[in-house]
């Protein structure tokens, strides 16, 4: 179906925004965008946040705000402790 990664691996979201998720997925529909080598160069299929507290509030607001923004269909946040 795809491959799933763990961190540390960059998600290239643009220019500006790089991103290094705790685990993704690429489906081999979208493989194009591990033709950058070690990195992944665009929207993964999906992305999961494991939440720390060191974590917790960049994953539920930056990092939501740049996944939607570039195209991630799901993004899943863990909570540990929950």
């Amino acid at each position: 179906m795809g491959e799933v990664f763990h961190a540390p691996c960059d998600v290239v979201l643009s220019n500006a925004d790089v991103v290094q998720p705790d685990l993704l997925f690429v489906s081999h529909k979208r493989a194009h965008l591990l033709l950058g080598g070690a990195n992944v160069l665009g929207a993964p299929d999906l992305v999961v946040e494991i939440l720390s507290t060191a974590t917790a509030g960049r994953d539920q607001t930056l990092k939501r705000a740049l996944y939607a923004k570039h195209g991630v269909q799901e993004y899943w946040l863990v909570d540990p402790d929950a």
